[in-house]
């Protein structure tokens, strides 16, 4: 689910990463996974697509390379109008997310004081 070499990485960053960006992350990609679960039950392919793509690039730099080629699947199927893909990878978006955030706060223990 994450990449061992990006966590690395990542833990070489500190309390930068623990204490601001990995909270932001955690909010904004379960904020966004909801909002691709209302737009694929609108339809809204290019919203669709906006979306999938911001949550790939994000997820890809912190780590989650499932979540991120998932996202990129959902953008290409938004992309081609393709309805029923882009539904059924809107759900797998949602529980990728879900799995990426408590995958991430398991490898991560934000730093105190």
């Amino acid at each position: 689910l994450l990449d061992p070499v990006i966590i690395e990485e990542l833990r070489e960053t500190g309390a930068t990463f623990t204490d601001r960006i990995l909270p932001r992350y955690l909010r904004t990609a379960s904020q966004t996974a909801a909002a691709i679960r209302l737009a694929a039950a609108r339809c809204d392919m290019a919203e669709l697509a906006r979306l999938a793509h911001t949550l790939r690039g994000s997820s890809g730099t912190l780590a989650g390379t499932v979540l991120s080629g998932t996202c990129a699947d959902l953008e290409q199927a938004a992309n081609d109008g393709d309805r029923v893909a882009a539904a059924a990878l809107a759900i797998a978006v949602e529980q990728q997310t879900y799995a990426t955030c408590q995958a991430l706060r398991a490898t991560f223990t934000p730093s105190t004081g």
